[in-house]
């Protein structure tokens, strides 16, 4: 999943979740950038080599996840903003972030991509709500993907969360209504607005929209910083690595819970090679929190026939967090052979459950055997009406060439006669000619 994540300025949440979870996914690809106080962009992984904003339908299509934290909507462009729209008409999924400088405040109001966004933004004077709270899960973001396995750190319409220590936001925007076709996930209990059905409603804190093809997400909250930070200094549960993961597989269309084990899975790059090719195996190894490691003994074992084995060793890849590779030359040829991938993570030894099978190929077989077939050779040519001669008689065969040459008689047969219509023609103009002269009395 490729994510283009983008903020106004280098603020905690935008180290949190670049650190703390962008980095720590191996399931992720992402470029994220921040503007610096000079008004330019800073790339901090520069993962696909954009030094700022995209400028082409083409590269906004390469991104499965657009993430837009505390940025003006003047940063902008109408046409970039458009073109983030139809890439996410046609699958990808946008979420946009609390901030002094986003949504309302921002100025998106009426903008394109405000207008795909699950609620209705207020102008740049709506302002904040600046006390702390928890967001309250609707029935509805109880059980929402996005919530899969943490719902009980957040309270509920039922009452209090039900695994304590998680801390309060600190904040959020404010926002004027939800948007009709939009599913409520979390709300601040502490402020209402209008209701699309009519009367009032808690004001959404989380809320999510399906766009054509796509889908797109609000969460106004402050900083999620603490909790991943305050948990972990008290040795306790946190739920951040999770909210993020389940947050951005949806919003890529890839549902599914982010579950916090060790975890190891393997591939090949494909399952038939020549004899000359290397293969490349990989490996996703994960530790007990869920979170991509580079500090596993990875090793990839090759059953070979006649029960040998090869074994090779994975190493981390280079801007990718836990990711391994290792390449193998195989020894045999014409041959099935079975790859399984091991991973020691803190102890605990993990198998990755993908059986891989691959086939090496025979060399080709008219390298089999390079020397000359001499009896093959006079077979074809006698077959064919030829003849064959060893290259020790190449002197004497082309004199016997010219010889052949200057023997040769071509016949050719030129008829003298005019053809059959010419004298057809002829004797009709002449009949023509009498009788016309008969008729007319013509001397």
């Amino acid at each position: 999943m490729r994510v283009f994540y983008i903020e106004g300025l280098a603020r905690t949440e935008y180290g949190a979740i670049t650190t703390r979870f962008l980095e720590k996914d191996p399931d992720l690809e992402f470029h994220a950038m921040y503007r610096s106080r000079s008004n330019e962009f800073v790339v901090r992984l520069p993962g696909l080599g954009l030094k700022g904003l995209p400028a082409d339908q083409e590269t906004v299509d390469m991104f499965d996840v657009f993430i837009i934290g505390d940025i003006d909507s003047s940063f902008f462009s109408q046409e970039l903003q458009q073109m983030i729209v139809n890439r996410v008409e046609n699958g990808a999924g946008l979420l946009m972030l609390g901030g002094y400088n986003s949504l309302g405040p921002g100025g998106y109001a009426g903008t394109p991509i405000g207008n795909i966004l699950p609620v209705t933004l207020g102008d740049r004077e709506i302002g904040q709500y600046t006390e702390p709270f928890l967001p309250k899960l609707t029935p509805d973001g109880v059980n929402h993907h996005i919530f899969a396995n943490i719902a009980d750190f957040f309270p509920t319409a039922g009452g209090p969360s039900r695994r304590s220590g998680l801390p309060p936001l600190s904040g959020c925007n404010q926002v004027l209504m939800p948007n009709p076709g939009a599913t409520v996930l979390a709300t601040c209990s502490e402020v209402m607005v209008p209701s699309p059905g009519g009367g009032e409603a808690e004001m959404p804190v989380v809320a999510v929209l399906p766009v054509a093809n796509g889908r797109t997400v609000v969460f106004t909250g402050d900083t999620t910083r603490l909790w991943d930070q305050v948990p972990r200094a008290l040795g306790q549960e946190t739920p951040f690595m999770q909210f993020w993961g389940q947050m951005v597989r949806f919003l890529a269309g890839r549902e599914g819970a982010v579950v916090r084990e060790a975890s190891c899975s393997a591939a090949v790059d494909k399952a038939y090679y020549e004899p000359q090719d290397a293969v490349t195996i990989t490996a996703t190894v994960k530790n007990a929190e869920g979170e991509g490691t580079e500090t596993a003994d990875v090793t990839a074992t090759i059953f070979l026939p006649d029960d040998q084995t090869d074994e090779v060793k994975l190493t981390p890849i280079d801007g990718a967090v836990g990711k391994y590779s290792g390449t193998y030359a195989s020894r045999m040829v014409g041959q099935q052979i079975e790859v399984k991938v091991e991973a020691k993570v803190d102890g605990a030894v993990l198998s990755a459950p993908e059986k891989m099978i691959i086939d090496v190929g025979r060399p080709n077989m008219e390298f089999d055997r390079l020397d000359l077939n001499e009896d093959l050779m006079a077979d074809i040519a006698n077959v064919s009406g030829g003849s064959y001669a060893h290259i020790t008689r190449a002197d004497s065969l082309i004199d016997q060439l010219n010889r052949d040459v200057m023997k040769r008689r071509d016949v050719v047969q030129i008829s003298l006669a005019p053809p059959f219509m010419f004298w057809a023609v002829f004797v009709g103009l002449l009949t023509a000619e009498w009788t016309l002269r008969r008729r007319y009395h013509l001397r």
